[in-house]
């Protein structure tokens, strides 16, 4: 894959989080009229073509205005969208099916990062994309328009190497640092108060880390056609057990409970291996058990005045519930194609991607001045379509749907105690537990109440 040229590096670094949310502001006259985009949107339909056409032929956009409303209202959308392939990687993963479980896992994290650079004004369409830029005028555009083509290799390599280069970008780390909010505290103040200078490449490190198969799929294209498109059970023997397919369920799901923070154990796991890997980075040492290390921790709970301070620091230095989350631990691992466990490791890592991406687009939806209500005829309609309420009875907080969830998992870890020492078939797994397995594959409750519905 070659990497992106110099021209497309250019256009990518106008790229203008203030100029999408004005482009969504613009679409509240459709927004209160129940839709995304206007019916004369001239990208409503045959985005692609459409955008590919106009590209390719002089490298103007025909259409600006309506383009930029485009992108802006596809965010969200594409955020939901990634929960929902996460959701039926998780389905497959719970009917024994680790070829589909690795395709829909892989999905989840191009729609993750096709969100994520959409709240940033980056539109990825296919060979014609568009980057969303503040206004400048030049001779050639007098009045500027604010939208600049991107052409690009197709879709799959053009999403990561546009990931990879915003994320290169000064601002881009420090906005990621701000989405991730343990205590409602955005990291960047986390790590400030544990030790200056903050890094400045820690973002682009999680983008690197959790979009490993964007990346590897991206630059290796007979890797994706092999989870596509061939027959990976010919060559593959082994499998997880039922019980062992039970307990990453388990261990998936307590890491979404919202509670201070709608991402709050999730967000607090990531803040403790951040620091760590920050005092490693810094003094070539490992954190835990380090005099240093205590201090600093010490140091930044009290300039944080943190209620509960105490708790924190047992939690920071590992003396209280000291292991990390196997999400996390398998989002780091890298194995082949056929390892049992590779699909969980795709997994873990969309579902970190898609973290991420929830993040900006609730930092969109904010930019924008649109509440709960001015968009409840598209997550309404997302809810009741998936079963989770009827039309008209929609929860007064998305984070209602995790008593749900609470149950699954309970009756979940009640019966693999009870079978732990048995080798349960998926069979019996599954006529046991057959109606709290579909909660526990609903991943679109994560995106509801991740966006603040």
């Amino acid at each position: 894959m070659e990497p992106l040229r110099e021209k497309q590096k250019a256009t990518l670094r106008r790229c203008s989080p203030e100029e999408l949310a004005l482009a969504m502001l613009s679409g509240r006259e459709h927004i209160s009229q129940g839709r995304w985009l206007g019916k004369r949107n001239r990208y409503r339909i045959e985005t692609a073509t459409r955008i590919d056409d106009e590209t390719s032929a002089n490298g103007s956009i025909r259409k600006p205005n309506d383009l930029k409303t485009y992108v802006a209202a596809s965010a969200l959308p594409h955020c939901m969208d990634g929960w929902g392939f996460l959701a039926r990687a998780v389905s497959a993963h719970i009917a024994g099916n680790a070829n589909a479980a690795l395709h829909f896992g892989y999905y989840a994290e191009l729609r993750a990062a096709m969100s994520l650079l959409a709240t940033r004004g980056v539109g990825i369409f296919n060979k014609g994309n568009c980057v969303i830029a503040k206004r400048r005028k030049s001779k050639h555009h007098p009045q500027g328009s604010g939208c600049l083509s991107l052409r690009g290799p197709g879709t799959h390599n053009m999403t990561w190497l546009s990931l990879k280069f915003w994320g290169s970008m000064p601002t881009s780390s420090t906005f990621l640092l701000n989405i991730v909010t343990p205590a409602r505290i955005p990291l960047f103040d986390w790590i400030s108060a544990y030790s200056q200078p903050v890094p400045s490449q820690l973002g682009a490190k999680w983008l690197h880390d959790w979009g490993l198969d964007l990346r590897q799929f991206a630059e290796d294209r007979d890797a994706r056609n092999e989870v596509s498109y061939r027959p990976i059970d010919i060559t593959r023997d082994a499998f997880i057990p039922a019980k062992e397919a039970s307990s990453f369920l388990i261990d998936f799901w307590s890491l979404f409970e919202p509670a201070a923070s709608r991402f709050e154990t999730l967000d607090s796991h990531i803040l403790r291996n951040t620091l760590e890997q920050v005092f490693k980075g810094r003094n070539q040492q490992n954190a835990v058990g380090n005099p240093q290390h205590q201090r600093n921790i010490a140091t930044m709970v009290t300039s944080l005045g943190l209620v509960g301070n105490q708790e924190w620091t047992e939690f920071l230095l590992r003396r209280k519930n000291p292991a990390s989350p196997r999400v996390l631990k398998l989002a780091a691992e890298e194995s082949d194609l056929d390892d049992p466990d590779r699909h969980l490791q795709v997994i873990s890592r969309a579902a970190l991607l898609l973290r991420l991406a929830t993040g900006a687009c609730e930092a969109l939806k904010n930019d924008a001045t649109l509440s709960r209500g001015d968009l409840s005829f598209w997550w309404s309609t997302v809810g009741s379509r998936r079963g989770f309420w009827s039309p008209g009875s929609e929860p007064t907080n998305c984070t209602d749907l995790w008593s749900e969830v609470e149950v699954a998992t309970q009756g979940e870890q009640n019966w693999g105690n009870a079978n732990w020492l048995n080798n349960p078939s998926y069979m019996s797994w599954k006529q046991a537990r057959a109606a709290d397995l579909v909660v526990l594959s609903e991943c679109e409750r994560i995106g509801l109440w991740g966006l603040g519905f």
